[in-house]
């Protein structure tokens, strides 16, 4: 769609074509870049972008969803709010220059299709694309590590959130058919098969207002962090040697909603790295008993969930062929997902008709198999 579209809209055709997938949290949420363990699955709502020259040093965007343009001078490149989604864009081209790159002006134009108000955040897959494309067009070879750190540039540098991207290993390294595990402290990534081609994952949005929540899950992290600090905890992965009980036993002088926030962050990890086991053996079941447990916490302990969504997560989980619901996001747009079996989803389906007449609100499933990370779908090299 696209290459046509560039075409128009400039007047040249697209030296380069990518597509990316969107990517939704399945444990791991709420730990940072420090923790660095993460498990996250690429579904089939992401961003196309396309890619050609300029000779004049400028950076025009042309933005499908909304026909939006926006012209920037390379020279001047700072983070503007009102260019938007094109600071994840343009958040990259400072990354490259710090690594000696000489970036010519260019012509992008990005088109999207990412679920609305799932908490998917579609900022990370458009920096994932826009290295990607980058990368591709100048010949650079970087690696995935590279544009992960390019990608993390752009969006704590140019979009200012606390949103910390991350996915970007799943989205840029992911292949079809597999969740992906991810250690920032290491850098390494891991593609996980689920080899069973009837599992798929199911992405459902509660359309809750958001002024019913009454939580802020980045701040409720920050308290944790600096709870744990406090006690002289660094690195939470230092605290995987340690039994359930000694840990516990660690923070019992924090008040009880700081100890609770800490208990989440520290137990999710212990999910995480056990549920990369469980998903290389294969052991699906068990690996839902966990997502459903992350769940539990973040309702207990982190308390980042709402009736609603607790609802829908619990049906889900009664119903025979769900492996594991959960709450993902920050929990302030009341998205879940689910890992099941395909012949499970009338039956889910079902349930959200319930919903519909228990709560007033309507709520969307979006079905996906584990997709693919970026790749280049178009090239004239």
């Amino acid at each position: 769609m696209v290459f046509s579209l560039h075409t128009k809209e400039f007047g040249t055709r697209p030296e380069v074509v990518v597509q990316g997938p969107g990517s939704i949290m399945l444990m791991g949420n709420f730990l940072d870049r420090e923790c660095g363990l993460f498990l996250s699955a690429c579904i089939n709502h992401g961003v196309e972008m396309s890619f050609s020259r300029r000779d004049d040093g400028y950076l025009h965007f042309f933005f499908v969803k909304n026909s939006e343009h926006r012209h920037i001078l390379l020279a001047g490149n700072k983070f503007r709010k009102e260019d938007r989604l094109g600071n994840a864009v343009k958040g990259i081209f400072p990354w490259l220059e710090g690594m000696k790159v000489h970036v010519p002006g260019m012509n992008i134009t990005v088109a999207y299709d990412i679920i609305s108000h799932s908490g998917i955040p579609i900022s990370h897959t458009i920096a994932c694309c826009a290295v990607a494309g980058v990368n591709k067009m100048l010949d650079l070879n970087l690696t995935v590590p590279q544009m992960v750190d390019a990608v993390c540039y752009s969006e704590m540098k140019f979009q200012q959130t606390e949103r910390f991207p991350v996915n970007a290993y799943g989205i840029l390294s992911s292949r079809s058919g597999s969740l992906t595990y991810s250690d920032f402290v290491s850098s390494e990534s891991e593609n996980l098969p689920l080899n069973d081609d009837d599992i798929i994952i199911v992405v459902t949005t509660s359309n809750i207002p958001h002024f019913i929540f009454e939580t802020d899950g980045y701040n409720k992290k920050r308290d944790a962090y600096r709870a744990l600090a406090s006690l002289g905890i660094g690195k939470l992965q230092s605290l995987m040697e340690l039994s359930g009980s000694e840990i516990r036993h660690m923070l019992m002088t924090l008040p009880e909603s700081l100890r609770k926030l800490c208990i989440y962050m520290v137990e999710e990890i212990r999910r995480v790295i056990d549920g990369r086991e469980l998903l290389r053996k294969g052991y699906y079941a068990e690996f839902g008993k966990l997502m459903n447990r992350s769940h539990e916490s973040m309702r207990d302990n982190f308390n980042v969930s709402c009736p609603e969504v607790n609802w829908l997560v619990k049906r889900a989980q009664e119903i025979d062929g769900v492996y594991g619901s959960k709450l993902t996001g920050a929990g302030d747009t009341g998205c879940t997902v689910t890992l099941m079996k395909r012949s499970a989803l009338d039956k889910y389906k079902k349930r959200l008709a319930e919903y519909e007449h228990i709560f007033g609100f309507r709520a969307k499933a979006y079905v996906s198999c584990p997709e693919k990370g970026v790749s280049v779908v178009y090239s004239t090299k």
